[in-house]
């Protein structure tokens, strides 16, 4: 007898969003309940595999990948393996609902992970550029979201895309967003990543509390300056 892995459901967010041509009545009230159960709590990753080149693949006794950037001495094999294993099993077991703002990169990873997840929970997906967490709902968002680089009008294109995000989650039932994903270290610099510059954007809507989880974050350490 064969043992077959469940698979998580990946969702596109905008079948939570009611005006949207895609919303999905049905789903979304499941998803409702899903975050009424778990208090109002998310676990939001961001670009989750972004550091890593495919295949992520899990054999029986480690995590097999390569790095997509020079990180220097101090991360090691293990030290990945035992983040990745860290998110995934979180991913696997927690209560609450999860999303994830992934680039094409980092999507595509999650997905060849679906199996090793082992999990048939819904993961709501959001889209957002490889070089930054900004929530991306359609072309015309990232037409503007380029467009913003150049007309020194970014932060504005920013808030825009964050608030419909937070509306998202809002209507959804979500209270409390805990954070996971990567980039997220320090440095001579002060805070980096993309990890932390979503939960600088979050942090300004109230009432969302906004959480970040270290050890579901990599690389989690300061460099050398």
């Amino acid at each position: 007898m064969t043992l077959t892995s469940k698979v998580p459901r990946f969702e596109d967010i905008n079948n939570f969003r009611r005006f949207h041509r895609d919303y999905d009545a049905a789903l979304t009230n499941s998803m409702r309940n899903e975050i009424r159960k778990s208090g109002g709590g998310m676990l939001l990753a961001v670009h989750p595999g972004y550091s890593m080149d495919g295949p992520m693949a899990i054999s029986s006794i480690k995590l097999g990948c390569q790095f997509r950037f020079e990180f220097g001495d101090d991360i090691t094999r293990k030290y990945v393996d035992d983040y990745l294993i860290r998110f995934l099993h979180a991913v696997r077991t927690t209560r609450l609902a999860v999303s994830v703002l992934a680039d094409r990169h980092s999507e595509s990873q999650l997905r060849a992970l679906g199996p090793e997840i082992n999990s048939d929970r819904t993961i709501i997906i959001c889209h957002a550029p490889d070089d930054a967490p900004t929530p991306i709902f359609n072309n015309f968002d990232y037409f503007l979201y380029e467009l913003a680089k150049d007309k020194n009008v970014e932060k504005v294109v920013n808030y825009i895309q964050w608030s419909k995000l937070y509306w998202t989650f809002m209507r959804l039932g979500v209270r409390h967003i805990y954070l996971a994903g990567e980039l997220c270290f320090r440095d001579g610099n002060g805070e980096q990543g993309c990890v932390y510059e979503a939960r600088d954007w979050l942090s300004k809507f109230r009432p969302l509390k906004v959480t970040l989880l270290p050890s579901l974050t990599f690389p989690n350490m300061k460099t050398r300056a």
